[in-house]
């Protein structure tokens, strides 16, 4: 039932997410300040948590159960489920690096493989 719960969560929030506007939908708030960009949700049952104190505690009582579970990784897909992670490559890295590469299996893998030629974080300032 809290896959179901966290899962409409998952998809009212990115709605909220995509317009700007609205309220996000959290099994915890904090109470001093809220910013919608430290929230995210867990890769595995769409639980929305603070991203960077929140993500450790959450491994352990994920419904579920997930051994390759690690923080670095877990931020990143949740960065690209939420799009603050795109996963093309940048101009210069299509124009340039791709077409000088000499052609093996190596530039193949690269070539066809959109996350290894492109995860790059996409913070932009207001």
């Amino acid at each position: 039932m809290k896959l179901l719960r966290n899962l409409g969560d998952h998809h009212h929030n990115m709605k909220v997410l995509r317009h700007k506007e609205g309220e996000l939908l959290l099994p915890r708030r904090r109470l001093v300040t809220f910013n919608f960009e430290e929230y995210g949700p867990c890769p595995k049952c769409k639980e929305w948590m603070v991203l960077n104190s929140s993500i450790s505690n959450h491994q352990k009582t994920c419904p579920v159960k997930s051994t390759d579970y690690h923080k670095g990784s877990t931020i990143i897909q949740i960065g690209i489920l939420t799009g603050k992670v795109k996963t093309t490559g940048s101009k210069r890295m299509v124009k340039e690096v791709l077409p000088s590469m000499k052609r093996d299996k190596f530039a193949e893998i690269c070539m066809n493989d959109h996350p290894c030629i492109g995860r790059r974080l996409v913070h932009e300032k207001h």
